[in-house]
């Protein structure tokens, strides 16, 4: 199954979503499972943007194709309002793959538990410290967006319960075809609300 984000004339970006095993590659993924994997990635970009840009930012997905054993889906966000103006002022360096990226690697590290203690810095990121003691530093919108209850159930849907099914093995999320983050079946209790 594949899940794809593409870049719009301006404001817009590509972003990926591919799940790997056996039910993937023999095309036997649950048609149900693979629309609700759909919206529930929708759902997490949307949050991610929203954290990043603010609620005036807009994003719409449109099905662009179905092949065998796998589909995508074209998310382009546009922005209205007066977030246009806020948009040169953040940093080149976050943007919502960055952000969606860090916020999976957070779950992984968190490994489903709250974190113990969180450091805010000058440059928009975060010291996030895990139950074990170790530090991970984040952009701070990924934070929130880890931290988020609409986000964290749609983390659960599109990565913990789909990497709990029979059949799938692994997810993977790329952009502008260099992968980011992946996260296997042996990870998929750690993403949920937390």
């Amino acid at each position: 199954m594949q899940v794809e984000m593409q870049r719009g004339e301006e404001r817009g970006m590509s972003i990926l979503l591919r799940y790997q095993g056996p039910a993937v590659d023999d095309g036997t993924m649950n048609v149900y499972d693979a629309a609700a994997n759909m919206v529930a990635f929708s759902n997490f970009v949307v949050v991610a943007t929203h954290k990043l840009y603010g609620d005036d930012v807009l994003v719409t997905a449109e099905v662009t194709a179905f092949k065998h054993a796998s589909f995508g889906t074209d998310l382009l966000f546009q922005v209205i309002g007066a977030t246009a103006s806020v948009l040169p002022l953040l940093p080149d360096v976050i943007s919502v793959a960055t952000t969606v990226k860090d916020s999976i690697d957070l779950y992984r590290f968190l490994k489903g538990k709250e974190p113990t203690k969180i450091e805010h810095k000058d440059d928009h990121s975060v010291n996030v410290t895990n139950n074990s003691g170790n530090v991970i530093v984040v952009n701070t919108p990924a934070l929130y967006l880890t931290l988020d209850q609409k986000a964290g159930e749609a983390a659960a849907k599109f990565i913990g319960e789909a990497l709990s099914k029979p059949g799938v093995n692994q997810m993977e999320i790329a952009s502008e075809g260099n992968p980011l983050v992946q996260a296997t079946k042996e990870e998929a209790q750690f993403y949920h609300p937390i």
